[in-house]
């Protein structure tokens, strides 16, 4: 059982930043026992300072510190502070380390004593001398598209998992997925490439946001349209024809196949009519930055719904998506776009692969799917099974 501790203090500490009642949330829908600091010193019990952050802005600044009684107290019962980043992978910079390191030594607290948990898999490779980092992923083990924080299974899920082990997804009418909110530079240009490519696109469902939704973005002046990244003829020449003639549709009203609000935020639902008409989803992740490793609801739906997948996001995303347990699909094409180090690089050569594809008729394609069942109902399970969120805190 692990026990935590709120006072004041992480009250006011949770109102600096915006929607830190996710992992706070998270925190007492788990199994853990909210307990005073009178009653862990009369019992001896350790216990966790949950500090919550939803956004970035607590690092703009000194991270506040605890009072000095507080701190007391947590030195000399086994204690320790928590920080808990739950929702978000992007902390990765040498500013954001220093700030938690400064409140570290500012406390007087040793590494033991102070441990920060983000979604962002590679902070667990910094060797600090004043802070203990996690990795914890929210949005695996929430089950986030669920709206469900526990680890429980609930009716919604067990519904899940009667609509996507039936038998009518073996008839679908498309090769590929690839649904974008968003409009970020990467996605625009994964958006070109598959929009551009006559074949391609009429084996696919695409949907990404426009300018008004997203403003700053559609720059096309930014992105890699030349011939060094694209470097095959044929595409080269598809995507400057789309960009000539549908580029400023795109822009000001990009392509909506499902949710005509693109303000909507409607990362915990399952459009299954969508995705059950679909053989393989191409996923364009939020984080693609070199230090940063994150995994959100986009890759966790494809996982729950049985959906072999592309997945674009840092390098070597497929990589550390093995290490959390999972399996993916090098024994029926080449994944070696992972290991690019340019997102835009990356992009390209997956797609060269995606045409590859989409040249299979549906019959061999289902008959590829099918050789897939194993690893798509191991994933499927360790998705929903996991217990990672058991040995989190202590």
């Amino acid at each position: 059982m692990v026990h935590y501790v709120q006072d004041k203090f992480t009250k006011n500490f949770s109102t600096l930043t915006r929607h830190s009642h996710i992992s706070e949330k998270w925190l007492l829908q788990s199994d853990y026992k909210r307990i005073t600091f009178k009653s862990s010193k009369e019992k001896n019990i350790p216990f966790i300072y949950p500090l919550f952050i939803g956004s970035n802005k607590i690092f703009l600044d000194k991270i506040p510190t605890p009072p000095k009684s507080t701190i007391d107290i947590i030195k000399s019962q086994k204690a320790k502070i928590v920080f808990l980043y739950l929702n978000e992978g992007d902390v990765h910079t040498s500013k954001q380390i220093s700030l938690l390191e400064d409140f570290s030594t500012e406390c007087g607290l040793t590494k033991n004593e102070v441990t920060f948990i983000h979604g962002n898999m590679l902070l667990e490779h910094i060797d600090s001398s004043f802070v203990t980092f996690k990795h914890f992923n929210l949005f695996e083990s929430s089950l986030w598209q669920f709206a469900d924080l526990n680890r429980n299974v609930p009716k919604s899920i067990e519904n899940h998992i009667k609509v996507f082990n039936s038998k009518e997804f073996t008839e679908k009418n498309y090769h590929f997925n690839c649904f974008n909110r968003v409009p970020r530079d990467p996605r625009v240009f994964l958006v070109s490439l598959l929009k551009s490519n006559p074949l391609v696109n009429s084996k696919s469902i695409v949907s990404i946001g426009h300018e008004k939704f997203k403003p700053d973005t559609y720059n096309k002046e930014s992105l890699p349209y030349n011939n060094t990244v694209i470097n095959q003829q044929d595409d080269f020449y598809n995507v400057k024809q789309y960009l000539d003639t549908d580029f400023q549709t795109l822009k000001f009203e990009g392509l909506t196949v499902d949710y005509k609000d693109l303000g909507k935020i409607n990362t915990h639902e399952v459009n299954y009519n969508m995705y059950k008409n679909c053989f393989i989803d191409i996923i364009s992740e939020t984080v693609y930055k070199p230090k940063c490793m994150f995994f959100t609801e986009k890759t966790f739906r494809s996982i729950s719904i049985k959906q072999p997948f592309f997945l674009l996001g840092g390098k070597d995303s497929l990589k550390h998506l093995k290490s959390l347990g999972y399996k993916t699909f090098d024994k029926w094409w080449d994944e070696s776009y992972d290991n690019s180090d340019d997102i835009y690089d990356r992009t390209y050569k997956a797609f060269l692969i995606i045409k590859k594809i989409s040249k299979l008729d549906k019959k061999l394609l289902s008959l590829m799917i099918s050789e897939m069942q194993e690893v798509l109902e191991h994933n499927f399970n360790h998705y929903f099974y996991n217990n990672r969120h058991k040995t989190l805190l202590w």
